[in-house]
C-alpha cells in the first residue's frame, strides 16, 4: 500500500506528498519490498534534483528578464513639472 502512494507522489511529482511518505515510512515485510522502497527513494532523490535545478534555470531567466526590462525602461517623470 505505501508503495504503491509513493510510486504515485513521484508519478505527479507531488514533492510534499512524497516527504510526508517518507516520514511515514513502514517496516517492510520481506527484503523485495525493502529492495522497491530503496529503488524509489533514489528516484525521488532525482526528480527533486531536476525539479531544483528547472527552478534554478527558470530564476535566471527571470533575473535575465527584469535586468533587461529594467535596461529597456524610460524613466518618465514621477510628477508635474512645473518649473518650465
Amino acid at each position: 500500500m505505501w508503495l504503491n502512494r509513493f510510486k504515485i507522489a513521484l508519478i505527479e511529482k507531488d514533492i510534499p506528498r512524497v516527504a510526508e511518505l517518507l516520514d511515514t515510512m513502514p517496516p517492510f515485510e520481506n527484503v523485495n519490498e525493502m529492495k522497491e522502497a530503496a529503488a524509489l527513494c533514489l528516484e525521488a532523490e532525482r526528480l527533486v534534483q531536476r525539479l531544483k535545478d528547472e527552478t534554478l534555470r527558470a530564476k535566471a531567466q527571470l533575473r535575465k528578464n527584469i535586468e533587461f526590462l529594467r535596461a529597456t525602461h524610460s524613466d518618465a517623470p514621477s510628477g508635474l513639472d512645473i518649473t518650465s
